[in-house]
C-alpha cells in the first residue's frame, strides 16, 4: 500500500455516532446521469435519513417539504417525466459505454 502525507492530519474526518454512504455505484454504473435534480435530492436525503436497515421514518410531507418538493407531483408519481424510481427500484438502467 503507498504511503501519502497528510497535509492537515488534525482535519481528517472522525465518524462519531452516525454514519450515512452512496453507493459508489450510482456513478460508476451511469445511474446519476439519468437522474433529475429531484431524485438525486431525494435519494440523498433517503439516504442520510434511514436507519441501520435502510429504512426512514420520515413521512411523505416533511420529505417534500425539506427537499422544497411539491407533494401532489411527489404522490402522484409526476415528479419528472420519466421517474427514476419505481417501487424501489431502478426503472431505467443505462446503456454501458454511455
Amino acid at each position: 500500500m503507498a504511503k501519502y502525507f497528510l497535509p492537515q492530519p488534525q482535519r481528517v474526518r472522525r465518524i462519531e455516532k452516525s454514519f450515512a454512504w452512496i453507493d459508489h455505484r450510482l456513478l460508476r454504473n451511469g445511474f446519476l446521469p439519468v437522474m433529475t435534480h429531484e431524485d438525486q435530492s431525494l435519494y440523498l436525503f433517503l439516504a442520510l435519513a434511514a436507519d441501520r436497515n435502510g429504512v426512514s421514518f420520515y413521512r411523505k410531507e416533511k420529505i417534500c417539504d425539506c427537499l422544497g418538493l411539491d407533494f401532489q407531483q411527489f404522490e402522484g408519481g409526476k415528479r419528472c417525466q420519466e421517474p427514476f424510481f419505481t417501487r424501489g427500484r431502478p426503472r431505467k438502467t443505462p446503456e454501458k459505454g454511455s
